[in-house]
């Protein structure tokens, strides 16, 4: 992470933001409050997306101004003049295909009108796509000075079938809460489900949540593993509930019932704070994602579960079968009721290979921790800056988590005569380059050292 002492990093994130319910929201609270606590940065100001439900309730820090997404083409046009006299930095948009109504075009002639960088992360990116969402794309990535996609999978995809250059898409994982690796005992006796196996799906609900391919599944395990409970946490997507209110989440409870699956199965539905959520899914044995769109090419659900050391079962998505190959997880297409009840109680059966797979999922996990994540978002925002490449001879410092296997560090940058935590390279400004620089361990800022063969460094992909 780039820092120029006496100097912060000002961003402005676009995005949809609480209390609009929306996982990228969520997840743009969360990068914005990590962002604020990082050495070098100013807490980010926010201009929210908000739709006809959200309009009227954003005022106060860190909003700056609301875009009216029912009136994009006039809000953005006030937003242009708007943006010009912030003192910041950047801007740092989130996108996904519903944001802007097809009108990523707009949006793009708004930002190029700045004149400030640009930093866009694309959250979904299709397979085969057609034409237009070829170019609503591109629109965007050809005003950016850098992209950021959440998986590998994405990235080709960005790159093979939009046309974008690999070299300006960096790989960052969505982020989630800094967990150690616990056993799931005490977290059973907090929601009483002490002795039973826990199996748990969250998120949003809609129909391509798979949720009834487990339901189907639980008498067939019930027959082996009588004491097995599964929990459905999250409520109707507000999209889906737009559509066709709760009929998704109607015929679950119905299927359910049918099935005689009362005392095996916990609906639970509502928005379920960070604090009561972890400890869902810290009380997991077994995280199921059943995801019925095998073209996904991330899923912050599925990080979670990883991230907390648990066992997965999940349909091979795009994005599955990038992070749970190797052992780190297990590939299921469901369809079979007999043999995805098979799985699972193969899986409970075998309590050392149980514990392998969620010590191998936490192994992988780790990497979508905040601590690990946010240190990677910040370098690319502070990257896209010109202005913060300083002058020639000036001083910079960076610092970074230990190296991969050792990580949990948060961000440090070390300001001339203080301690380095963890490892830190120390640079000096040559004619608007950046150089090479020695590493320096439990050293003092002023005792980096340039290399003596400065090459420019460049940022992980």
């Amino acid at each position: 992470m780039w820092y120029r002492p006496g100097r912060q990093v000002r961003v402005l994130l676009i995005s949809t933001y609480p209390p609009r319910l929306c996982g990228i929201a969520k997840f743009a609270e969360q990068l914005a409050g990590r962002l604020a606590r990082c050495p070098g940065f100013a807490a980010p100001r926010v201009m929210p997306l908000a739709d006809a439900d959200t309009m009227g309730l954003y005022g106060g820090p860190p909003i700056v101004m609301a875009l009216d997404q029912g009136r994009l083409s006039d809000s953005l046009q006030t937003a242009s003049n708007y943006i010009k006299s912030l003192d910041v930095d950047v801007v740092y948009v989130q996108h996904e295909f519903s944001f802007f109504d097809g009108g990523e075009h707009l949006v793009a002639g708004t930002l190029r009108e700045t004149g400030k960088p640009v930093v866009v992360t694309f959250h979904t990116v299709y397979d085969n796509p057609p034409p237009d969402l070829v170019e609503r794309v591109r629109s965007l990535f050809v005003v950016s000075n850098t992209a950021t996609v959440p998986s590998r999978v994405a990235r080709a995809l960005l790159v093979t079938r939009y046309g974008a250059d690999a070299n300006r898409v960096h790989t960052i994982p969505l982020g989630m809460p800094d967990v150690d690796l616990l056993p799931s005992g005490p977290y059973k006796a907090m929601l009483g489900l002490e002795g039973r196996a826990v199996l748990t799906t969250l998120g949003f609900m809609g129909r391509n949540k798979g949720v009834e391919r487990v339901l189907q599944a639980m008498p067939h395990m019930l027959r082996r593993h009588p004491n097995t409970v599964y929990m459905v946490i999250g409520e109707t997507h507000p999209a889906t509930r737009s559509r066709e209110q709760e009929s998704y989440r109607e015929e679950l409870l119905g299927r359910s019932r049918e099935l005689g699956l009362d005392q095996h199965v916990i609906f639970i539905n509502r928005c379920v704070p960070d604090s009561e959520l972890l400890r869902y899914v810290m009380a997991t044995d077994i995280y199921l994602a059943p995801y019925l769109d095998r073209t996904q090419v991330s899923s912050y659900t599925l990080n979670y579960a990883m991230g907390s050391g648990k066992a997965v079962i999940a349909t091979p998505t795009m994005y599955a079968r990038e992070v749970l190959g190797g052992g780190r997880g297990i590939l299921s297409d469901f369809d079979d009721p007999g043999a995805l009840a098979e799985v699972i109680s193969s899986l409970l059966d075998n309590p050392a290979a149980l514990a392998a797979l969620s010590r191998n999922a936490y192994a992988t996990g780790k990497a979508f921790h905040w601590n690990s994540v946010i240190c990677r978002y910040a370098e690319v925002l502070a990257r896209a800056c010109p202005p913060m490449m300083g002058s020639p001879g000036e001083r910079w410092f960076v610092a970074h988590p230990e190296p991969e296997g050792n990580s949990g560090r948060t961000c440090a940058v070390a300001r001339q005569d203080q301690p380095i935590s963890g490892e830190a390279r120390c640079h000096t400004v040559a004619s608007g380059r950046t150089p090479a620089a020695t590493w320096a361990r439990n050293s003092t800022a002023r005792e980096c050292r340039r290399a003596p063969s400065p090459q420019r460094q460049e940022p992980e992909r």
